[in-house]
């Protein structure tokens, strides 16, 4: 269908399911003055899947940074800034929290820089140490510092694939977005 999918930069194109999401999030932010200025001006929104127990680390602060290793550049590699904003999604659930981030620091990576990674990052991380060992082959780490975490409200999220990190149009983005006005 057209107007649906995902386009070159890997943002998500169907527009209704992304709107059902900012609708839902608004609703959850009312309260809170922050979020409520920041999360509809925010540059970018991202999406990003976790399981558990670091779901629930970051949303009690103890897991500070949030990571991605790759063998292939993608997202949020090289496409996540600061100031944007990123929803904390449950695998196979809801939407159970969001942060500001504050810093994206890019790697290619090699064995010194894996190194350097484990010394310097490991507590922000939050990941046990055999987490270390499923990296050895990636190739690409990005790590994204957060800030003002805040637990939501469960927030249903159907998402239609199986990325563990999606780049949401933003409102503004998405009404000046080709397939927004491409009928459905």
């Amino acid at each position: 269908m057209r107007g649906e999918g995902w386009a070159s930069d890997g943002i998500l194109t169907r527009i209704d399911w992304a709107r059902d999401i900012f609708k839902s999030v608004n609703r959850a932010l009312f309260d809170d003055p922050f979020w409520r200025n920041h999360f509809p001006q925010s540059p970018r929104v991202h999406l990003a899947v976790l399981r558990e127990p670091y779901l629930t680390l970051i949303l009690m602060k103890r897991k500070t940074i949030e990571s991605r290793f790759s063998i292939t550049r993608r997202a949020p590699y090289q496409s996540v800034r600061p100031n944007d904003t990123l929803l904390l999604k449950l695998s196979s659930g809801p939407i159970l929290g969001i942060a500001r981030i504050d810093q994206a620091d890019f790697y290619p990576l090699n064995p010194s820089t894996l190194s350097t990674l484990i010394q310097e990052f490991s507590h922000h991380l939050a990941v046990p140490n055999n987490f270390w060992k499923s990296q050895h082959h990636k190739r690409y780490a990005t790590l994204v510092h957060l800030s003002n975490v805040r637990s939501l409200p469960s927030i249903p999220c159907h998402k239609p694939d199986r990325r563990a990190w999606v780049i949401l149009p933003t409102p503004r983005s998405a009404s000046s977005h080709p397939a927004a006005h491409t009928s459905h």
